[in-house]
C-alpha cells in the first residue's frame, strides 16, 4: 500500500492511496487500485493532481502491475480521461454520489488473459 501526496511546503494540495488489488472486469491482470485521490479544491488546476497520477502509474507499473484501476466520482472522471484512462461502465450510485470504473493499461496483459491480443 502506498500512500501519495503533492505539497507546496507543508501544505497538502493532492493525495491518494493505491496498492495491489485485483480488477474486477479483468480477471488475470497484474492489477493495482488507486483510492481516495483528491486534490485541495483551492489547488485544481495547477499540476498536483496530475502529478500524483503520474507518480501512482510509475509506482504500480514498478512493481509490475499491467492495469491501474479505479471507482471514479462521476465529477473527475474527465481529469482521467484526459490522462489517458478508459471508461468501463455507466454512472452508478455509491455512499459517496456517482461513480463509473475506470482503468489505465500500463504494461501489455500476461500471455493468456483476456486483453491479451493473441487470445
Amino acid at each position: 500500500m502506498v500512500h501519495l501526496g503533492a505539497y507546496d511546503g507543508e501544505d497538502l494540495l493532492s493525495t491518494c492511496l493505491i496498492f495491489p488489488e485485483p480488477c474486477p472486469w479483468l480477471p488475470g491482470e497484474r492489477a493495482w487500485r488507486l483510492r481516495g485521490m483528491a486534490t485541495d479544491p483551492q489547488h485544481r488546476g495547477s499540476g498536483a493532481g496530475t502529478a500524483v497520477l503520474r507518480e501512482t502509474r510509475r509506482i504500480a507499473l514498478a512493481a509490475g502491475a499491467t492495469v491501474l484501476w479505479c471507482l471514479a466520482r462521476e465529477t473527475a472522471v474527465t481529469f482521467y480521461l484526459r490522462h489517458g484512462w478508459t471508461t468501463f461502465s455507466t454512472v452508478f450510485d455509491t455512499e459517496l454520489g456517482p461513480h463509473q470504473r475506470m482503468w489505465l493499461r500500463l504494461a501489455p496483459s500476461p500471455p493468456g488473459t483476456a486483453l491479451d491480443p493473441a487470445s
